[in-house]
């Protein structure tokens, strides 16, 4: 079933579309000194053009709250060609083709209407991308924040097929994996799958359960083949379901920008590195060599007059610069030499705005 948990930009849209034919309705009958009751009388005085436009702008918002793809085409169309009719007549009317009222409105307000519609549609369109009209599967609305985080889990399919894989990322509400080849034909658009995460609660591994079903195939960002997206359904049981939201709850900590030398151990060899980005929970490290997943490295931050040491687990690496990040590796913190040193900095870039996320 398709979410209904509706994005805010959406739910004012479909009240425009459906306030639209309603406001329009009652000026007609104002006009012309009718009750509002006297339905059949009042639609006498409309055009079939402007007919039409109400049942079209009614069935837009019918079809959207039902998530249909033809309505939000529909929905874009009508609000582009509104934005475009506004701004022809706003050019008329100050080369003085046109009287610079129209029914008594001036045309700065249709002005403001006009620059109003084309900003709002400009951010849906890229603040809602994954919105579900293209979407095959009817996988709603992505809500939830999503990051890089890699979690190993096993997937059992329909037909009692089963494959393991590590998260590419993750959300409350969803997942990407990717599909080795020969497992390809095992997962497919609108199969539903079991998955069993491990997550780390407090020092210690919990498996989870949760039921879902994949909603998209694209391509891997980790590896050369594809990727499913799994929506989720539903947890076995509800302590899983807090133990999961606690648990992202900590890895998705507000994030800070940070440029600061790093230096890092692997076994008894030094390197270097540049920090990108940390949170009180973790943080994000530009370097050329790698240390494998799960290991714990010791950490010195070089911030001036100070250093901050403390240790942490590598939880993912990024050989490939992907993400919009160079080649490195995403720690979590275990412990600090001298935690308030570090909570110092978190301080300091809060209060120079240098929130990521």
């Amino acid at each position: 079933m398709k979410s209904k948990h509706f994005p805010i930009p959406v739910i004012f849209s479909i009240m425009a579309l459906v306030l639209i034919p309603i406001v329009g309705y009652f000026l007609v009958a104002n006009t012309h000194y009718l009750k509002f009751w006297n339905f059949f009388t009042i639609i006498q005085f409309y055009s079939i053009y402007q007919l039409l436009f109400n049942i079209l702008l009614l069935s837009t918002a019918v079809g959207m709250i039902f998530v249909q793809r033809w309505a939000f085409i529909l929905f874009l169309l009508e609000g582009f060609l509104f934005s475009a009719y506004c701004v022809i007549m706003i050019v008329l009317s100050l080369t003085g083709l046109i009287s610079k009222q129209f029914n008594g409105i001036d045309y700065s307000i249709l002005a403001l209407i006009s620059g109003t519609a084309s900003l709002f549609l400009i951010y849906l369109v890229r603040r809602e991308l994954s919105m579900p009209y293209f979407s095959i599967i009817g996988r709603g609305w992505r809500l939830a924040k999503r990051d890089s985080l890699q979690i190993p889990l096993v997937w059992i399919n329909s037909l009692g097929q089963m494959g393991k894989a590590i998260t590419e990322n993750i959300s409350v509400t969803g997942c990407l994996i990717p599909i080795p080849i020969e497992e390809e034909a095992f997962v497919l658009p609108g199969e539903s799958l079991k998955l069993t995460m491990d997550i780390d609660v407090v020092g210690s591994i919990q498996p989870i359960e949760i039921s879902g079903q994949v909603v998209r195939i694209r391509e891997s960002n980790f590896e050369t083949g594809l990727a499913a997206g799994i929506m989720f359904d539903e947890f076995l049981s509800k302590k899983d379901k807090i133990l999961f939201r606690n648990f992202l709850s900590h890895k998705y900590a507000p994030r800070y920008s940070a440029k600061y030398p790093i230096q890092y151990n692997i076994g008894e060899s030094r390197h270097r590195g540049q920090l990108y980005n940390l949170s009180r929970t973790g943080l994000y490290v530009e370097c050329i060599d790698l240390p494998t997943i799960g290991s714990v490295i010791p950490i010195q931050i070089l911030v001036p007059a100070r250093t901050i040491r403390l240790k942490a687990t590598v939880v993912w690496t990024n050989p490939s610069g992907r993400f919009d990040k160079k080649r490195g590796m995403g720690l979590e913190i275990k412990s600090w030499d001298n935690p308030f040193p570090y909570f110092l900095l978190l301080l300091y870039l809060f209060w120079k705005d240098e929130t990521i996320r």
